[in-house]
């Protein structure tokens, strides 16, 4: 079997995309007002948490929340926050729908 040029020669360079456990993380951190907060409503470590939350903005292209002093939403941030309550409340449906199958 020929591979296409460049498939198979290099190690997995993609780009990061993004996750529901990212813009659950997100919407976590948003709402809790904190990463550590988040982390403990999520089940999850502090750290895992920054990580996703790092893929998530490497994913977009952009910084989506200033840390530092305080949690504070760029212009892109407000409007991907928008964005993944939507995402995240229809994935919630299609679960519920999934159940209701069985």
């Amino acid at each position: 079997m020929t591979l296409p040029d460049g498939l198979g020669t290099e190690p997995d360079r993609r780009e990061p995309s993004v996750t529901l456990a990212g813009l659950q993380c997100f919407v976590a951190v948003m709402d809790s007002g904190s990463l550590s907060r988040a982390a403990q409503l999520l089940g999850l470590s502090q750290p895992t948490v920054s990580v996703h939350l790092a893929t998530l903005e490497r994913a977009c292209g952009t910084l989506l929340l200033h840390r530092k002093p305080r949690l504070v939403l760029t212009d892109a941030g407000r409007d991907l926050l928008v964005r993944a309550r939507l995402v995240l409340s229809r994935f919630d449906e299609f679960e519920g729908s999934v159940r209701d199958l069985r």
